[in-house]
Parts: C-alpha cells; sequence; structure tokens
C-alpha cells in the first residue's frame, strides 16, 4: 500500500479519484476516504 488518505471531505474525495488511472498505471495502490475514526462502515463502505 502506498497512499491511505483519512479524509471524509466529498470534494477532496473525488479529487483523488480522478487520478485513479494514473494512481494504476503507476503501480500505487490508493485507499481513499477511509474516515478519522476506525469502523467497519468507514473501510466496507
Amino acid at each position: 500500500m502506498k497512499f491511505v488518505d483519512i479524509c471524509d471531505d466529498y470534494e477532496i474525495t473525488t479529487k483523488v479519484l480522478d487520478l485513479d488511472n494514473d494512481a494504476k498505471d503507476a503501480g500505487i495502490t490508493v485507499i481513499s476516504g477511509l474516515g478519522v475514526s476506525p469502523s467497519a462502515t468507514n473501510i466496507l463502505g
């Protein structure tokens, strides 16, 4: 795993998602919007 984002702000998350293809091409795994409070809903949702 290269990048974990705990931000749950919609605008920032969509900007990160826009970089999906670039991250895949670079072989980078990104987990975005994980949330600042650990819980199953943050991980699974």
